[in-house]
């Protein structure tokens, strides 16, 4: 089934804030299905692996380096 709503978390420099941000919406029991883009616009490529392992149900893609916030969102949706 494909998904309703779709959530493209821009990820740069803040690896705090995304691992909270991404446990929040596992712990929100929401009540139509979800699915979660994270985009790394990050230069340097760090949180991949840590990802998959704390989050296999969030897709992962690696940006360009910082493309900046606005194309990282269009990155995430297509």
């Amino acid at each position: 089934m494909k998904p309703k709503v779709s959530v493209i978390v821009v990820h740069y420099k803040v690896i705090q804030e995304l691992f909270a941000c991404l446990e929040s919406l596992k712990k929100s029991n929401a009540k139509t299905s979800l699915e979660v883009i994270v985009v790394d616009n990050d230069e340097v490529k760090t949180i991949g692996k840590e990802l998959k392992k704390k989050f296999p149900w969030v897709s992962y893609i690696k940006g360009e380096g910082n493309i900046g916030f606005g194309a990282g969102n269009n990155l995430g949706a297509t």
